[in-house]
């Protein structure tokens, strides 16, 4: 019987293969040769068919006990606990591979008992008694060396050069792979294999372009010899490289590239980690939500996997970020992940997780605990020096909070010359910001400036090289302390206009850069390989599926109905922005790099008798910019933002109850009495302090800040007057667009295209239609189902006004999901910013079509947005909910008031004249003031 023969009725009788007939009854002793021949088999197949392999050995340990063989006992040792690792059974593996060891050392077998050693690497190692797992590996090389194996031997030295490197000496694992790859000539996947380890090594210890060009050596030869999977692992591995050296997009493409192999090979505990390391760079980024929903996502798939080191990292990752948001999830988070490194006997993770506690006692306000736990941090990374560097900016910040300023200055210069060595433009640049508080706390004030100045370039070079819009806004919120220091330092020695620059260059620019040439993805485009093609077409489902989702909506429910509705449009949301967030991955998907336009050339826009009134938050304080003639003046608002925020609350909670109540009834001049008394707080707050700057102005544009993106400028009170009555207001999502929007609009058509979409809960949205009908008879008026979405696109696309009246939706948590119903379906931001529209204004006489939300860098979403991107100059939009009748009288008047002029300046004219017309009736705000003008 040879041993194929042994192997198979082995399998037979284990149940494990052979679907035929029975192939006869097994030897009673057979050949001590095809036994270890059989063993190795089994060894092999436990990767492919981990149950039958244990069932198989179940049967050969009969056999091994027939022959008495100490070989034979040793090498099925081995192979039982090769399978029982796989199997997540250490303790038993651990039994099985020492007993493994004894046998073979009873007969001086030091091969055989090598093998056994080797097991135990990985059994001790999963333990997390990693001296044993090294003391392990060390002794199989020794074995394997003077038994002549050489290859064996070099795996071996690779498997204590991973250990070390998980005890956190990068330097003693350096040593072992470098001695690895010496010990003789190599194949290709081997080689590549001892170049990814000795990489991470060297990833550990700073000497990043070292191991950047290690990663590149074994990813490229991994690829070479078609070892996709071990590629993918090393292109995870160059990411996280690449995020720590702060070359944001290429981490986010090789992350990319990693994390479609594993998702589509279903290997959970490699995604997990490559979701770890990709939720890292998205915190780089400033991108919290993402990077939180990644750690959360990675630590299920890690938990599930077994890999506690891996989810200990996620862990520290995911209290990090929730330091600010929920001190105490936070601290739960990271003291589960210190307890979790412990167990997997590494110091250096457990160190890391001691740091950012460090952190969350500073944001405590515990300097003294931060202090013991830097330094526990400090004492456990020796040798780790980007490690360090992070420990030596905690410990400025235990400094600064102390008021020991000089110490932290000099601190964190000499901090600031080893990132530069170990090329860390990230660090660096929140080195140079903490040493601008320090140098102000010390009043160094031009030094201070010199920092902040130098510190808002590094992040703006980051910024430049990320490809994804939603990425570049991330970048600039997340580092918005270090803007207002600027901002604050800049006004303290009167470089306004510089001040009012920086607070320009700290506003999220996705509009800027969308108007400056660049696009949104288009699931249309074309696509160079199957991933990408998979990624387009999914983004193309998910944005139907959106639609179909909004197409279900019933504008009269509420309840429980419409709070369902609003998690499926969340859920479908959610998997579009996903998806775009991936595609922004991909060097094949770009948006072109707005440039913040210079105050000379906002200040040129703006003639005699016009101002730009730009407003900034500062912490507690509120600040306001004015710009005219010229020249640029700053003001600090006496309110605090706390108190202005409660003010513009008060007036939208009288605006509610106004539109509550309707515009007739007994109490209507009550109701219009508080609602004033509330408009005239919010003026006295926000508007009042800024007279003298803009006295003599007509038309003012209005840059809002935070909570003031949701206040009715035109109807704030002055005790007899509204705003409106005195100065024409122009809102600007940032000051930066007004040249451009002045550019887009040339050649705007003249024409006017009207799109009205009546139902049961609207009937006078057809009387608005039939008056506008009226007033303009030259307009293009499309009424009821006519009225589709691809009628509205097609008109878009030549019309020099565009009116849409019909019902309007803004789900808050999902603003490019805010969506218009036309007669065939709602279409979304999304649809719209696939429009292309010739300069044009959009009027949309609906409800909440105005309203956006804020995102990291003062960004803003909502069909404001979408509607400029997609080449409107001007928009005129609701910030809430629209009153038929009151609205048809209004848009009427408007149209009326507009008579034969166009462009936008009439538009603006005319709308402050309709609402002239409805103060002078006695209206309450709550029905005329929720309509804006907002662009050129």
């Amino acid at each position: 019987m040879t041993s194929t023969d042994l192997l198979n009725r082995v399998l037979d009788a284990a149940g494990a293969g052979n679907d035929g007939a029975p192939l006869g009854p097994l030897p009673t002793a057979p050949p001590e040769g095809d036994l270890l021949d059989c063993l190795d088999e089994i060894r092999a197949m436990v990767v492919r068919d981990l149950d039958g392999a244990l069932r198989a050995l179940d049967v050969v340990a009969g056999l091994v006990d027939s022959i008495d063989s100490a070989t034979a006992r040793a090498r099925l040792g081995s192979v039982r606990g090769h399978a029982l690792n796989y199997a997540t059974r250490y303790d038993e593996a651990e039994e099985a591979a020492t007993g493994a060891v004894e046998a073979a050392e009873s007969i001086g077998d030091e091969t055989e008992a090598a093998r056994a050693w080797m097991v135990l690497v990985h059994t001790y190692a999963k333990l997390g008694r990693l001296g044993d797992a090294l003391r392990s590996a060390l002794e199989a090389e020794r074995a394997f060396t003077e038994g002549g194996e050489l290859g064996l031997a070099v795996q071996a030295l690779c498997n204590a050069g991973i250990v070390t490197r998980m005890m956190g000496d990068g330097e003693a694992a350096i040593g072992m792979f470098e001695r690895a790859l010496g010990m003789q000539e190599h194949e290709p996947a081997i080689r590549a294999q001892i170049e990814s380890g000795l990489a991470e090594s060297m990833l550990d210890v700073g000497r990043f372009a070292d191991a950047e060009a290690a990663f590149l050596r074994s990813a490229e030869t991994f690829e070479s010899v078609g070892a996709s999977r071990a590629a993918s692992i090393v292109r995870g591995n160059l990411a996280d490289l690449y995020g720590r050296q702060g070359r944001l997009s290429a981490a986010i493409e090789q992350f990319e590239v990693a994390r479609r192999f594993f998702e589509e090979d279903r290997a959970y505990g490699e995604l997990g980690r490559i979701l770890t390391e990709q939720a890292d760079v998205y915190a780089a980024t400033g991108l919290i939500d993402d990077a939180i929903a990644g750690y959360r996502r990675a630590g299920v798939l890690l938990e599930r996997a077994g890999a506690v080191q891996e989810q200990a990292r996620s862990l520290t990752g995911l209290g990090r970020m929730l330091i600010t948001r929920d001190p105490d999830e936070a601290a739960d988070a990271l003291d589960r992940a210190a307890a979790l490194y412990e167990q997997a006997g590494s110091t250096s993770g457990k160190a890391l997780a001691t740091l950012h506690r460090a952190r969350l006692e500073l944001a405590r306000g515990d300097p003294e605990a931060a202090k013991r736990a830097v330094d526990a941090a400090t004492d456990a990374l020796a040798g780790r020096r980007s490690d360090l560097l992070m420990c030596e900016m905690t410990r400025a910040d235990v400094l600064i909070a102390r008021g020991d300023f000089a110490r932290a200055e000099t601190l964190l210069t000499e901090a600031m010359d080893t990132a530069a060595t170990l090329g860390l433009p990230i660090y660096r640049a929140e080195m140079l910001w903490r040493r601008s508080v320090a140098r102000r706390g010390a009043g160094r004030i031009e030094h201070a400036i010199a920092d902040a100045r130098e510190a808002i370039d590094q992040i703006e070079r980051i910024r430049g090289t990320l490809q994804g819009s939603r990425f570049r806004a991330g970048l600039v919120g997340g580092s918005r302390a270090l803007y207002e220091q600027a901002v604050s330092l800049m006004l303290e020695t009167g470089a306004t206009v510089e001040a009012f620059e920086t607070t320009e260059r700290a506003r999220g620019r996705t509009l800027l850069d969308l108007l400056g040439g660049g696009a949104e993805i288009d699931a249309a485009a074309g696509a160079e390989d199957d991933a990408m093609r998979n990624l387009l077409r999914d983004l193309a489902d998910a944005r139907a599926e959106l639609n179909a989702v909004y197409s279900a909506l019933d504008p009269t429910a509420s309840g429980p109905s419409h709070a369902q509705w609003i998690e499926k449009v969340r859920g479908a949301e959610d998997r579009v922005t996903v998806i775009e967030t991936r595609l922004h991955a991909s060097r094949r998907v770009r948006e072109l790099l707005g440039v913040p336009e210079s105050f000379g050339r906002i200040a040129a826009e703006l003639d005699p008798g016009q101002a730009l009134v730009s407003y900034w938050i500062d912490g507690e304080s509120m600040r306001c910019f004015v710009v005219r003639d010229g020249r640029a003046e700053a003001a600090t608002l006496p309110a605090s933002t706390d108190e202005i925020g409660a003010a513009i609350q008060d007036a939208l909670f009288q605006i509610r109850r106004g539109l509550m109540r309707g515009p007739e009834g007994a109490s209507r001049q009550r109701r219009l009495s508080s609602c004033l008394a509330a408009l005239a707080d919010l003026h006295d707050m926000i508007w009042a302090p800024l007279a003298g700057m803009l006295e003599g102005v007509e038309q003012a544009a209005v840059v809002p800040a935070g909570p003031l993106h949701a206040v009715p400028f035109s109807a704030l009170f002055d005790g007899r007057r509204y705003l409106v009555e005195r100065v024409e207001p122009v809102l600007l999502p940032t000051a930066g667009v007004l040249p451009l929007l002045h550019d887009a609009g040339a050649d705007a058509p003249g024409d006017i295209a009207v799109l009205a979409v009546p139902d049961r809960i609207a009937p006078e949205i057809e009387m608005e239609a039939s008056a506008l009908r009226d007033t303009l008879p030259d307009a293009d008026v499309i009424v009821g189902a006519e009225a589709t979405s691809e009628r509205a696109r097609q008109m878009a696309a030549s019309a020099g006004v565009l009116h849409l009246a019909c019902h309007g939706a803004f789900p808050p948590s999902n603003p490019l999901a805010a969506g218009l119903k036309l007669a065939d379906r709602w279409i979304t931001v999304r649809d719209v910013l696939s429009w292309k529209l010739p300069g044009s204004v959009v009027v949309l006489s609906g409800c909440d079509t105005g309203r956006n939300a804020l995102r990291a860098g003062e960004e803003l979403f909502g069909f404001s947005r979408g509607f400029l991107a997609a080449g409107a100059r001007a928009l005129i939009v609701s910030l809430w909910t629209a009153h038929d009748a009151t609205t048809r009288r209004l848009m009427t008047d408007m149209y009326r008031a507009c008579g034969t002029e166009e462009g936008p300046h009439a538009m603006r004219s005319a709308l402050g004249k309709a609402q002239h017309l409805q103060i002078q009736a006695g209206v309450h705000p709550a029905f005329w003031s929720n309509f804006i003008y907002l662009g050129a």
